[in-house]
């Protein structure tokens, strides 16, 4: 999350030094915070979304891995994605939700193929990458910590 705050600024800070017009950065997270402020419920669904589905997809990752050997690697690339589409598939449903109201039947499907055709792809980008760093940091992770527990913890001879 914070990297989604600070590369703006960064991008807003070499934007200054190229041109003579100067581009507040306050104005630009003040905007953010309206439209958060505007968004509310989408903000809380997906806020819900988050906490609703770390534990669930977290708990069966940790099961797979754990009791059923699967490869740390995938199983933790896998569980970001999923991540990602439940983040996206609420998405979906708030906004054409919120459609519905003053458009009625067209805003509904309005909205869904227009998440559809501009939203997927960005997620599905975030969450292949996001799944990919991820997957790998925690893997060597918990085999760096398998390992040392393997060394640790040595029966004695009999």
């Amino acid at each position: 999350m914070a990297i989604i705050l600070i590369v703006p600024a960064i991008i807003g800070l070499i934007f200054q030094l190229f041109i003579d017009d100067r581009t507040s950065l306050v104005t630009f997270y003040s905007n953010l915070w309206e439209d958060v402020l505007e968004n509310k419920a989408f903000v809380i669904t997906q806020t819900v979304t988050l906490i609703l589905f770390i534990p669930i997809l977290g708990g069966f990752a940790e099961h797979l891995i754990v009791q059923y050997k699967r490869p740390v690697f995938l199983v933790g690339g896998l569980t970001i994605i999923l991540l990602w589409m439940a983040l996206f598939l609420s998405s979906i449903v708030t906004a054409a939700i919120e459609n519905t109201g003053p458009f009625g039947q067209l805003g509904f499907w309005s909205a869904i193929t227009g998440w559809l055709r501009y939203g997927l792809p960005l997620y599905l980008i975030f969450g292949i990458l996001h799944g990919l760093t991820m997957g790998y940091l925690v893997g060597s992770e918990i085999k760096n910590r398998n390992c040392i527990l393997k060394f640790t913890t040595r029966q004695p001879h009999l």
